[in-house]
């Protein structure tokens, strides 16, 4: 496959993210700041991949924690899709 010919996928850690907010939720003072830095750094470079590919940022981050597991945008289409069935997490490749 040529660069360049797969979907540009926005991945996210969906599980972890919504995780996080509900377990940020339980607790209070540093623990809740401290998750809370955890859970902004795993989101940001979602968005930022999504703010530059022409998707709404902001928006796509909402949706990965809202959805099923290993989900993420596929900013061709503008989909939410599962990134294994997709082919982008293939754990046949790692090295």
């Amino acid at each position: 496959m040529q660069a360049g010919s797969r979907a540009r996928p926005c991945t996210g850690s969906s599980p972890a993210l919504g995780a996080l907010e509900t377990l940020a939720a339980d607790y209070e003072g540093d623990m809740r700041i401290g998750i809370n830095i955890i859970r902004r750094a795993l989101e940001q470079p979602l968005g930022t991949l999504c703010d530059n590919s022409g998707v709404e940022g902001l928006v796509v981050v909402e949706g990965v924690k809202k959805e099923k597991k290993y989900m993420g945008c596929n900013v061709d289409t503008e989909e939410m899709v599962d990134m294994f069935e997709a082919g982008v997490i293939d754990p046949t490749a790692a090295r």
